[in-house]
């Protein structure tokens, strides 16, 4: 209802609706990805380890995953998430399991190719997958819980620093690349 109201109000370009977050709110673009595909055209969900389990998208989704290597509320290897920020915790995946899942959800081949490179943030994209759509997982090294190029939120021993090696411009480069088709 939201899109649909945000397109009626701004005159908005249906095929340029994009999600990002971190955190919960990439669990919020993992979940629009697969519930609302007719809507939206690609995510970049940041610090977050999932699919949805009954992840099945009408159609393919461009995806653009970002996560750092010390990101202490949800560990790149996977194990126990939550501790950073309160006291209830679960149990995640390895990051990269779940892009591995979207690579298989937007049947890409196993094809990778380098596509950003900076410091300590590096990408690789799968880009034949179906639709045109492309997944690109980037890992940043030493990056905790934060948003790329974003604010320190909380203190550094809290949730990990910020990484100045990757920005949001990647992400809005990724997202005018991959209009819905």
């Amino acid at each position: 209802k939201v899109i649909d109201q945000v397109k009626k109000d701004f005159n908005v370009d249906g095929k340029k609706v994009y999600a990002t977050g971190i955190s919960n709110g990439g669990l919020m673009s993992y979940a629009l990805a697969c519930n609302l595909s007719e809507k939206i055209a690609a995510i970049a969900p940041v610090a977050f380890s999932g699919t949805p389990d009954d992840c099945n998208p009408s159609r393919p989704v461009s995806v653009m995953h970002i996560h750092g290597t010390v990101d202490p509320c949800a560990p790149y290897n996977g194990g126990v998430s939550g501790r950073c920020l309160g006291t209830r915790t679960y149990k995640v995946q390895p990051v990269t399991d779940v892009v591995s899942r979207w690579r298989q959800i937007d049947g890409c081949s196993s094809a990778l190719q380098n596509s950003y490179q900076k410091g300590n943030a590096s990408c690789v994209t799968s880009n034949q997958c179906t639709g045109d759509t492309e997944v690109t997982f980037c890992t940043v090294e030493g990056m905790g819980h934060t948003y790329p190029s974003g604010r320190q939120y909380l203190p550094v021993n809290k949730i990990g620093p910020v990484s100045y090696d990757i920005s949001f411009d990647q992400i809005w480069e990724f997202f005018k690349r991959h209009p819905k088709k």
